[in-house]
Order: structure tokens, then C-alpha cells, then sequence
């Protein structure tokens, strides 16, 4: 990767960071997660970020009303399909599966992403 490569990815990195921190929306900290990981893979995708306005709680709103036409029913991986059309970014995607496993300790709660959570 080059300086500017870097300095791209670094830029949209920062842009992201700063919808999260000033949202305190936790879905939004979530998505940004995904994000950020996925400007990281691509040059194309970090220049995407810098040269539109879209953010990632308009992503989301575009994921409500997607879930709000089925009823509830979407899945958290169409939901970031529609989230990364949103942005044009081609080319990956996010798999979601169920794990079992011990439950955590009572001071520790797993967060994911509910996109039916979020039609009323």
C-alpha cells in the first residue's frame, strides 16, 4: 500500500469513527464496525466514503424500510447487502450465523445486530 492508498483508507476510517463515537446509537457502533473493516480491504471502497455524503445512519434507514416492506422479515446479511449498495461497495459481503456456546458471565452481553428489532 502506498501513502495515498493509506492516506484514503485512513480518512475514511476517521469519517466512520466519528459518525460512532457521536452516535449513541449501538446498532450504528455495530454497522461501523463492518465498515471500517471493509474500507480497510480496498482503496476504491475508502474513496467511496470521502466522496459522497452518505452515512452509515442513512444506510441503516434504507435497511428499516427494506424490513419494514417484509414485515420484520430480513436478514442481518441482507441487511448489510442493502447497506453496501448504499455505499457501492461490491464485491463482499457479511455472513451472519448462529454459534452455540457457553453462555456469558453475567457482566458480559454479546451484542449483534437485529435489523426486525427495529420496525416499530
Amino acid at each position: 500500500m502506498n501513502n495515498s492508498t493509506t492516506n484514503y483508507i485512513d480518512e475514511a476510517i476517521a469519517i466512520i469513527d466519528k459518525e460512532a463515537e457521536e452516535s449513541t446509537d449501538t446498532n450504528i457502533k455495530l454497522i461501523a464496525q463492518i465498515m471500517i473493516e471493509a474500507v480497510g480491504k480496498s482503496e476504491s471502497i475508502a474513496q467511496g466514503f470521502l466522496t459522497t455524503n452518505k452515512t452509515i445512519k442513512d444506510a441503516f434507514a434504507k435497511v428499516r424500510s427494506a424490513a419494514q416492506k417484509t414485515n420484520g422479515a430480513i436478514s442481518d446479511e441482507d441487511g448489510y447487502k442493502i447497506m453496501f449498495e448504499f455505499f457501492g461497495i461490491k464485491g463482499l459481503r457479511v455472513r451472519t450465523r448462529l454459534i452455540v456456546e457457553d453462555e456469558p458471565q453475567e457482566t458480559e452481553k454479546p451484542q449483534r445486530l437485529n435489523f426486525a428489532d427495529f420496525l416499530s
